[in-house]
């Protein structure tokens, strides 16, 4: 028996996942840019919480994430993207 078959089930299953995740991350995209929030901003909580997961477990984030992400600065405050057009400029 071939160890690396894959039947036509498991080929839909993941089909529905692979579009189940680009669904959620189009979605995500989708409310960054109606909300204002800038990429900056996105990679800055990401990085917070990949810290905190990795100060649970005992290691120091800086030796394994590297360089925290550049913060903001609060002198540029960004004007909020409009909601009437918003995907289009994606």
């Amino acid at each position: 028996m071939c160890g690396s078959c894959v039947t036509n089930a498991d080929s839909l299953l993941l089909g529905a996942v692979g579009a189940g995740t680009a669904a959620v991350a189009v979605a995500r995209r989708a409310k960054d840019v109606v909300s204002g929030r800038t990429t900056l901003e996105r990679r800055s909580a990401a990085y917070a919480a990949n810290a905190g997961f990795l100060r649970s477990l005992g290691h120091d984030p800086a030796l394994v994430l590297g360089r925290p992400p550049e913060t903001p600065t609060a002198g540029s405050p960004r004007e909020p993207a409009s909601p009437q057009g918003a995907l289009l400029g994606t």
